[in-house]
């Protein structure tokens, strides 16, 4: 399977420099109701009529005035509401996602957040990884895409909207929306073989969890799912017809729960049945099977969610740990080396936390456990500890971070990659730390992100920039 390795863009509606919000084409439509309306009174008002004296016989109408002013006030207020919102979207910059080989990064128009594949936790041997979570209740609820990503010594839950909108579902709209998505959950597999991802996923990104390639089964069958469960709520509700004729509270409440228990069986019956022959199962073993000859082995010793207590900021008490990071918490602060700790009992994550505020404890530390990112970060601080460091294990990355920090490392990067081995990424964080390494980089591998965020720090360098006009807010 060939790896995209340039990042895949949102690219935003815009309208004459506007940001076209995703709902937009409901201004139109609330304001052809309004026109159809009032220009159309003695129509609409005798089809109410007819509709309702041959539907609900028994359900008095209001009169032409309540008609006439209640759509009035839901139009007027409605367009307001979409008018006011469309300024406040005007007002910050649009959001942006962009989908990395290594990561996933989301401007919601003030911060920017970075989240890693490699840090996303693998759950309990019966669930899932990502999966859909619905947030609120009623009509407001709606579903996102739930995954829980480590942080520091602990796990915090990461909830992404369906059209990888970062600023929520009442935001400017991509117009690259389905690539967008598919581009997401690709990167994610081929970074990660091994989660387990809902089957409505698969469905939203049109992706076959077998194949990994573009496939509306899952999509459609979900849609022939919900059609078949509303047609059996429609046809109970049609046998229920001579039941409801002395229409009654009792009788209707009792209608409908017919109908939504006939509609529970069905999708039951749709689910357990033949749910297997109608959808292409991500986690039956012949897919699972499938995919791992596309991507390869999973990934060695990856997160657990067991290792890490979570924290959701929406579930206050939810941050108590485990023992394990309880031990850790005493180790860090007891002033003394204990003399009989289990050291083995800690991993690579552990030692880069534990070395970062008590480097006293070196001695004792199993350096073959630190990856490049922690090599990256500690050497900087202490680089008498670069006999230890395996070198083969600093990606280019990695390399890019630390010879930032500590030029005294060069020599040793330079015997393991060159400086075209940097990407736009690693030049701007070089450049934004040592400008003084401009006549080593190839200026076009920069992009619109790379400038605006090294013109921060080094704005001097502007007039090297290609881009014209200047990222905003890059001087």
């Amino acid at each position: 399977m060939k790896i995209q390795l340039a990042p895949v863009k949102s690219i935003s509606t815009t309208f004459l420099g506007w940001v076209i919000p995703a709902w937009w084409p409901w201004v139109f439509v609330l304001s052809g109701l309004d026109v159809f309306w009032f220009t159309h009174l003695e129509l609409v008002d005798s089809l109410l009529n007819e509709w309702a004296a041959e539907f609900i016989p028994a359900l008095p109408l209001p009169g032409k005035s309540e008609i006439s002013f209640l759509p009035f006030m839901f139009g007027a207020g409605c367009l307001m509401l979409l008018f006011f919102t469309l300024l406040a979207t005007r007002r910050t910059p649009p959001p942006e996602t962009a989908i990395f080989p290594d990561r996933l990064e989301l401007f919601d128009g003030k911060t920017r957040r970075t989240v890693y594949w490699r840090d996303i936790v693998v759950q309990d041997q019966k669930e899932l990884d990502v999966w859909s979570e619905t947030i609120g209740t009623g009509r407001g609820s709606h579903s996102v895409i739930r995954m829980d990503v480590r942080h520091g010594q602990q796990r915090v839950p990461q909830r992404l909207y369906y059209h990888l909108n970062p600023a929520g579902r009442v935001a400017p709209g991509f117009r690259n929306k389905a690539a967008l998505k598919r581009a997401w959950l690709l990167a994610l597999l081929r970074a990660r073989p091994e989660l387990r991802v809902d089957l409505g996923i698969y469905a939203s990104c049109n992706i076959s969890p077998a194949t990994l390639e573009y496939s509306l089964r899952n999509t459609l069958m979900l849609w022939a799912g919900g059609a078949i469960v509303l047609l059996t709520f429609a046809a109970t509700a049609y046998a229920l017809a001579d039941f409801l004729s002395a229409l009654s509270v009792w009788r209707f409440l009792a209608a409908i729960l017919a109908c939504i228990a006939a509609s529970i069986l069905v999708l039951i019956v749709l689910d357990k049945a033949v749910g297997e022959y109608l959808f292409i199962l991500p986690e039956s073993p012949a897919v699972r099977a499938a995919r791992r000859r596309l991507l390869g082995p999973d990934t060695p010793k990856p997160p657990l969610a067991s290792a890490y207590p979570l924290v959701d900021p929406d579930e206050p008490g939810s941050a108590a740990m485990t023992p394990r990071q309880q031990r850790h918490e005493e180790l860090i602060a007891n002033a003394a080396i204990p003399a009989a700790y289990p050291w083995d009992e800690l991993d690579g994550d552990d030692w880069y936390l534990l070395l970062d505020k008590r480097p006293d404890f070196a001695p004792h530390c199993r350096w073959q456990l630190l990856d490049g990112e922690a090599w990256a970060m500690l050497l900087p601080e202490h680089p008498e500890w670069a006999e230890h460091c395996d070198w083969r294990k600093l990606e280019t990355g990695d390399w890019a971070d630390l010879i930032a920090a500590a030029p005294q490392f060069d020599a040793t990067c330079f015997q393991h990659i060159s400086w075209n081995d940097f990407d736009g990424t690693d030049w701007a964080g070089l450049l934004a730390s040592r400008p003084a390494l401009l006549p080593h980089c190839n200026l076009r591998l920069l992009d619109a992100d790379n400038w605006s965020y090294l013109l921060l720090f080094q704005p001097d360098l502007a007039q090297h920039c290609p881009l014209k006009p200047l990222p905003k807010g890059a001087a």
